[in-house]
């Protein structure tokens, strides 16, 4: 399979998924994996959607133009990267990055959420769950569009 760029699937795979992916709706068609990112030494976990090609190859959740975005904000804050503990709501790269609205968005947010509930658990510091992004916001609230969570 070729995705938009010309890669093919074997060239986004490098990070191979646990085999509890198998029931995924995206596992045939997800390519890589990856955890976290981050030590969160300050309570402070950054929620994602998916893993982009970039994130896919590095194996790491933002490390395309969104993780350069992300790292431009919180450098102008003042704070570093390291700091955060980083993941995403869906642990693999979805096809040609296609999550919001496809058939199998709803059945691969509920399948990651077993990595998502490991990864509190065994970072049990974190005190604060930012989602950046509204597929991670529907994670964390259960509400659709960040007009709708205003005042939330």
């Amino acid at each position: 399979m070729v995705n938009k760029t010309g890669r093919t699937f074997a060239d986004l795979d490098r990070h191979a998924k646990p085999a509890g992916c198998g029931a995924c709706p995206l596992s045939g068609v997800g390519a890589s994996f990856a955890r976290t990112d981050g030590s969160g030494r300050n309570s402070v976990a950054l929620l994602g959607e998916a893993l982009g090609e970039t994130e896919a190859v590095a194996g790491l959740p933002f490390k395309g133009d969104a993780g350069f975005m992300l790292n431009r904000v919180l450098q102008r804050g003042g704070y570093k990267r390291d700091d955060f503990l980083i993941f995403n709501t869906i642990c693999c790269h979805p096809p040609d990055t296609y999550l919001v609205g496809a058939p199998y968005e709803l059945g691969a947010i509920e399948h990651c959420d077993q990595y998502f509930k490991e990864t509190l658990n065994a970072n049990r510091h974190i005190k604060v769950i930012v989602p950046v992004g509204n597929t991670a916001l529907r994670k964390c609230l259960d509400i659709s569009g960040v007009k709708n969570a205003h005042g939330t």
